[in-house]
């Protein structure tokens, strides 16, 4: 039975021996409870639908005015993705009030140098309404005018390695230090820990069906579950300690599986299983400075993005970045046999996929450094 949360406190609310499905879609159990209505639910998803909306636009309401008015300046990159929503949402005001004399937000942040300007001051250049409709459209992405504000892209629910993996809702990959890079040797081993971390991010990315963690403008009430779901699925990334390294497909499986919340279905384990093959699916190279495993260094980047700041995951940070390394010096060889020993799993465990009992393996599945 999956357990209930309070989405502020983080706190087990879940009532002794129940297993209340989701109120909102009635088909998975419910893993959350709204603060303001006690509604209980099973997903980022169902959180934001429209039986719901009398919470949730209060909820990015507040949220997103405090985050834009309060934080301090962020990368480049997040401010030029404001911007454009920005532009996009001005662009789609002067075309619906024809005749009246409205200024350009263009015009207004003309001058404007993104590298060292703070959203707060982006925000303030707004007027009253175009910031009470922004909010309004960011708070509810579903809804059809925040879906051709967007253009269809940053807050869709398909992951972004099922479309093109190059198109703007595909994480950037970050920059890795030169001296890592020059001394990261390649560990065949490793992989297996790559492997069992895609399908952490992978699981994250459907369950709160979003493109990826750097999509769209969230909330940190966002980022934390996002987190909190993620990492205890790989706890080896969280333990300052650990030198767990995974030494098959079978232990990757057996030792995942057993750290979801719930049995997964068969049907979920296929996909997931094909997602990280299209992650570790090398690419042809065109452009020099391109590399054949950039879909596997996204998915590493975009987790990166989502613990990068406090200090708490500052290990994590590190472990992330040492996985970057090794990715970009990864044999195209390595990766097909990766691939291939997934399929060849599957195609043992096809009518078995969720029974995934340790003891049965004699075995070591993992082995200590």
């Amino acid at each position: 039975m999956p357990r209930t949360f309070d989405i502020k406190t983080k706190k087990d609310i879940t009532p002794s021996g129940t297993s209340n499905p989701c109120g909102v879609c009635r088909r998975q159990f419910a893993k959350y409870t709204c603060p303001t209505c006690n509604l209980q639910y099973c997903s980022l998803m169902c959180y934001r639908s429209e039986a719901h909306s009398q919470c949730t636009e209060v909820f990015y309401k507040t949220s997103l005015a405090e985050q834009i008015q309060g934080e301090p300046a962020r990368s480049d990159e997040e401010k030029k993705r404001m911007l454009e929503l920005l532009k996009r949402f001005e662009e789609s005001t002067n075309n619906s009030d024809e005749g009246e004399e409205i200024d350009d937000v263009a015009s207004r942040l003309e001058g404007i140098n993104l590298g060292i300007t703070d959203y707060k001051t982006i925000w303030d250049i707004l007027t009253e309404e175009e910031k009470q409709r922004f909010l309004q459209l960011v708070a509810d992405p579903a809804s059809d005018e925040s879906q051709r504000l967007l253009d269809a892209g940053s807050l869709a629910d398909t992951p972004w390695w099922i479309s093109d993996v190059t198109s703007r809702t595909a994480p950037t990959t970050r920059a890795i230090p030169e001296g890592l890079l020059k001394t990261t040797q390649f560990n065949p081993m490793l992989l297996y820990n790559v492997f069992h971390v895609s399908l952490s991010y992978a699981y994250t990315i459907r369950t709160f069906g979003i493109s990826a963690f750097n999509s769209g403008i969230q909330v940190q009430d966002e980022v934390d579950l996002f987190r909190n779901l993620l990492l205890p699925l790989s706890p080896f990334l969280t333990d300052r300690k650990s030198s767990l390294i995974f030494t098959s497909v079978d232990g990757v499986m057996v030792d995942w599986t057993s750290r979801l919340p719930e049995p997964p279905t068969p049907e979920f384990v296929r996909v997931l299983l094909t997602d990280a093959q299209t992650l570790f699916r090398s690419h042809p190279v065109v452009d020099s400075t391109e590399n054949p495993h950039s879909s596997c260094m996204r998915f590493i980047s975009d987790i990166l993005g989502l613990v990068e700041g406090p200090k708490k995951y500052a290990h994590i940070t590190h472990k992330l970045t040492f996985y970057l390394a090794l990715i970009s010096n990864l044999p195209t060889r390595a990766s097909r046999d990766l691939i291939e020993a997934i399929r060849a799993w599957e195609t043992k465990n096809r009518d078995n996929l969720v029974m995934l009992e340790p003891s049965v393996h004699k075995k070591p599945l993992v082995e200590e450094l």
